[in-house]
């Protein structure tokens, strides 16, 4: 595993490429050299600039000027070489980029299994009521012992690093254990007590179809594909005006040689409600937690097919929060139906789904965002998994989890780690799907309730309905989603 610092506190960890120590002189070397080349390329502007003045005819009726300390050529060559000189430069830099990796996150055998050990034996310890008497003592050491690492100079040692990780398990595990009746202790103590408060089947739950949709901009960007993400909430959420709770965004992008790509943008959690009609609520995140079919990722599917996506065209899927564990879950369901090239999540959690093969996966997560913890792992990376981290200080915890801290670290990823190995591979891809500049877009939305009003009759037709998404629907062969 490897990390890569751009600046800004921008950073990527993951992607292919060696595996080397950390080496942050080089880093700072990096940007060195690459400011040095920005001024080699202002040296050799200057001096073509005096070489044009000395080549420059002379008036007859004007004063002889005073003789230049060198000609014209001698100008132009020295404008050559500062311009050779910056872009040897600007090459080191890239090299540079390419070695300044590290381990980082790379957890160890003895920390993963310390941390199942933990979340079993807090299970068993709630399975005992008569000791968490004895355990209460614990509480304010483990507290404490934070706190200290902060007061020790190490201030996000309770934000932004995975404190928050270690209790999860423990304390998910001591949940389930103190619910009614006997368990059997599992290794992983979220995801068996997730599936315990998500319940059973899902309930039957709607497409629906936005008659009026927005026309949201061909995206260029990352960052533009997140903005369309924040359009696709609604209004008291931030979003755009008209649009309806738990709307996914696809958007059909006509490349200039007649090509398409699609982008779907899903948005996060709008309802701390369990069960509700707002189908991104915490049902759904208790059952992407968990591992079970869940109404956002079924709904994305029959978004695809609704919307007339080839199973050729490449698809990229992107979502916020809540929105990027439903976009991993999707890109697993749509293997063999959708060409779906890249996934791309902003604070999110990781899921126990995986995605494809092949399939380019890239998570942007802010150190101080505390939804991104809650899974209880370290990040899940890989040669086709990459998450790329920022820190924006404590004094902004309130604010990182908002959609435009991450718009921003899209932003400053984009400038800061271009040219880095890690990137590449999803830029590719991104490249693929979201075309050249002259590309067009068209955009529907479809949102996903659980009202009974609209599960059993079609507002757009009057007509009753099949009251249930299914899992993953199928594909015709040779044609259109069906």
């Amino acid at each position: 595993m490897s990390e890569v610092w751009g600046g800004d506190g921008v950073r990527a960890v993951g992607g292919p490429g060696p595996t080397v120590v950390e080496l942050r002189d080089l880093d700072a070397a990096a940007a060195a050299l690459g400011a040095a080349g920005r001024a080699l390329r202002g040296c050799a502007a200057d001096l073509r600039a005096v070489a044009r003045a000395v080549d420059a005819p002379v008036l007859l009726l004007e004063p002889e000027p005073a003789p230049y300390p060198f000609d014209a050529a001698r100008a132009e060559a020295l404008a050559s070489t500062a311009g050779s000189a910056a872009a040897r430069a600007d090459d080191l830099v890239r090299r540079l980029r390419r070695v300044v990796e590290l381990y980082v996150e790379a957890e160890s055998w003895v920390a993963r299994t310390l941390r199942e050990v933990a979340g079993v034996q807090a299970q068993v310890v709630g399975e005992l009521p008569g000791v968490w008497a004895a355990g209460a003592p614990v509480v304010p050491v483990v507290v404490a012992a934070a706190a200290g690492r902060a007061v020790a100079g190490d201030p996000r040692a309770l934000v932004g690093e995975q404190v928050p990780s270690w209790l999860v398990g423990p304390t998910a595990g001591f949940l389930r254990g103190a619910l009614p009746g006997g368990r059997v202790p599992v290794r992983d103590p979220l995801g068996a007590l997730a599936g315990e408060v998500a319940g059973g089947d899902p309930v039957p739950t709607a497409l629906v179809p936005r008659p009026d949709p927005p026309g949201l901009p061909a995206p260029r960007s990352v960052a533009d594909v997140l903005r369309n993400v924040s359009a696709s909430y609604p209004e008291a959420h931030g979003g755009a005006p008209g649009t309806a709770p738990s709307t996914i965004s696809v958007q059909r992008l006509t490349h200039p040689d007649g090509s398409h790509g699609w982008v779907v943008e899903i948005p996060g959690t709008q309802s701390a409600a369990f069960g509700g009609d707002v189908a991104t609520d915490m049902t759904t995140n208790a059952r992407l937690v968990a591992g079970l079919p869940d109404d956002m990722s079924s709904g994305v599917l029959h978004a695809l097919r609704d919307a007339g996506v080839p199973p050729d065209e490449p698809v990229l899927l992107a979502g916020h929060s809540q929105g990027g564990m439903v976009a991993v879950a999707a890109a697993s369901l749509a293997a063999g139906a959708y060409d779906v090239r890249a996934v791309l999540t902003a604070g999110s959690p990781d899921v126990p789904r995986a995605v494809p093969a092949g399939v380019q996966v890239r998570h942007y997560r802010i150190d101080e965002d505390l939804v991104p913890q809650t899974d209880g792992r370290p990040n899940a990376v890989g040669r086709d998994v990459v998450v790329v981290r920022r820190s924006i200080g404590a004094a902004h915890l309130a604010h990182a989890h908002s959609l435009e801290q991450y718009v921003r670290t899209a932003e400053l990823a984009d400038s800061r780690l271009a040219g880095s190995p890690a990137l590449r591979g999803f830029d590719a891809e991104l490249a693929r799907v979201l075309g050249p500049p002259g590309t067009t877009a068209q955009t529907r939305q479809f949102s996903v309730t659980r009202a009974p009003d609209a599960v059993a009759t079609d507002p757009t037709t009057g007509r009753r309905r099949v009251p249930r998404l299914d899992p993953a629907p199928e594909v015709r062969s040779g044609g259109s989603p069906g």
